[in-house]
């Protein structure tokens, strides 16, 4: 799992997310105390719940963290054994496409990164600039790939999720045809995601720690179960 250094976004988020919205009120109507990640079923409520926020503009720089799901919970990105996430071909392609879509622009950074058999979890950074001033050269000049015909400018996080569900679904039928991967039914992802503005650089660690261990927790994960 990929992680980014904490320190340094939790220095940008401060400066990215004082003038937004009032910090008084984002506490106390949105935010979800650090504490509340150690029960596991409110854990689950945590991450399960949409807590998009009313009037957020979502193009602004910020840190979030996303989880999006499979179109019935079917599991097809590999399998947990021992507590430790097994990906297969479509599972690395996932992950290939995730930083696929962070290199179209220095605007995007994949923070954290988990996928598990029916669902994917990122801490996505945008337009944080203490982020962009530590990147390589390379990252700061928007490049091309496959299924990707021009580079993003300063996107939204509705786009970038919006680009890494066409893609990978778009790959994925590829490997249904070329490779015998398992199909699926009407569409792979949910039709939307969940988010949670992340607030701080507390907040940032807790949910990092979250999605490392989400492996650990499968057997009790909500996820793990089809509708």
């Amino acid at each position: 799992m990929k992680k980014c250094s904490s320190f340094h976004v939790g220095a940008a988020l401060v400066a990215a997310q004082d003038d937004t919205i009032d910090q008084h009120d984002f506490k106390s109507k949105f935010w979800i105390p650090s504490g509340l990640l150690m029960n596991q079923e409110k854990s689950q409520e945590f991450h399960r719940k949409s807590l998009r926020l009313e009037g957020y503009d979502y193009s602004q720089p910020g840190a979030y963290f996303v989880t999006i799901v499979t179109h019935s919970r079917k599991c097809l990105f590999g399998r947990v054994e021992n507590g430790e996430m097994i990906l297969n071909d479509a599972g690395e392609m996932i992950v290939q496409v995730c930083h696929e879509v962070e290199m179209t622009s220095d605007w995007i950074n994949i923070g954290s990164i988990q996928v598990m058999p029916n669902h994917l979890h990122l801490i996505i950074n945008l337009g944080l600039q203490a982020v962009i001033d530590d990147l390589p050269a390379e990252r700061r000049k928007p490049s091309k790939s496959e299924g990707l015909d021009e580079s993003i400018d300063d996107p939204s996080l509705f786009v970038v999720i919006g680009r890494i569900k066409s893609i990978t679904t778009g790959r994925y039928i590829q490997g249904v045809r070329k490779k015998q991967w398992p199909e699926f039914s009407g569409r792979m992802w949910q039709r939307s995601y969940y988010d949670h503005v992340i607030r701080d650089e507390r907040d940032y660690e807790v949910v990092s720690e979250y999605i490392e261990s989400n492996p650990l927790n499968w057997d009790n994960d909500e996820e793990n179960y089809p509708f």
